[in-house]
């Protein structure tokens, strides 16, 4: 199954670019740990954002995140989970 057309193409940040998303999520992250906040989620989140942007797709949205996504070697049972 091909997956949803956001995942199949361009992906234009016309609204919010990867950048923005990226530099929210670093507010987000820091705000959280400064507050006593698990920030494990948007940490992760972040980290795939930059990902992403070192594959120069900084103009594009979030959503860019399929290309990362793709590239994934599916996790065979009882494997360790890979860290980036």
């Amino acid at each position: 199954m091909p997956g949803p057309p956001s995942c199949q193409g361009a992906v234009p940040g016309t609204v919010n670019t990867l950048e923005t998303a990226r530099n929210a999520l670093d507010h987000i992250t820091r705000a959280g740990e400064e507050q006593g906040v698990h920030s494990g989620h948007p940490r992760l989140m972040k980290e795939i954002a930059e990902r992403v942007l070192a594959e120069d797709h900084g103009g594009a949205n979030y959503l860019a995140v399929c290309e990362v996504f793709k590239k994934t070697t599916p996790l065979q049972k009882g494997s360790p989970v890979p860290r980036p």
